[in-house]
């Protein structure tokens, strides 16, 4: 019966970092697209100041 419930914990466990992973990437991909956007911006803005 332990074993059982030890299993089973496991499983919770790996399920909660499987979500939790997925969380991350998502802001990761989130943030790297806010730095593109800002980089873009900050590369027009550079652009207008020489002309």
């Amino acid at each position: 019966m332990k074993e059982i419930e030890h299993q089973a914990v496991k499983d919770e466990e790996m399920g909660i970092e499987e979500i939790q992973l997925k969380l991350v990437k998502h802001i990761a991909a989130e943030a790297d697209g806010k730095h593109s956007e800002v980089t873009h911006k900050l590369v027009i803005l550079e652009l207008k100041d020489e002309y």
